[in-house]
């Protein structure tokens, strides 16, 4: 109904994405929760680094609507990598919507 492909190969790939993303974040909230001896503290540095990821990813906003002197954070992103694999996955390499997602 909405243009999802529906085949069972499809949705392992997309499990298998999330599941790599899960991995990337509790590998990165360990890098930094290993900076603070405390708990309270390395909780209060998460988000500093997260909110970046986060709204330089594509997921809030187009990437091309950023200034080109603050658009290079996108790489560090690793939403951004998963966000677009699992949009190629679903949609393909040709499908207008990946073009206007910017990718």
């Amino acid at each position: 109904m909405a243009g999802y492909t529906m085949e069972f190969e499809y949705f392992w790939k997309g499990c298998l994405i999330v599941f790599l993303t899960c991995l990337i974040g509790s590998g990165l909230g360990l890098i930094i929760g290993s900076f603070s001896k405390d708990i309270k503290m390395s909780t209060a540095y998460i988000p500093f680094f997260v909110q970046p990821m986060v709204f330089f990813s594509g997921l809030m906003k187009n990437r091309a609507d950023y200034p080109s002197w603050i658009g290079w954070i996108e790489y560090f992103s690793p939403l951004k990598y998963s966000f677009n694999a699992l949009t190629m996955k679903q949609f393909g390499d040709d499908n207008p919507l990946v073009s206007y997602l910017n990718y």
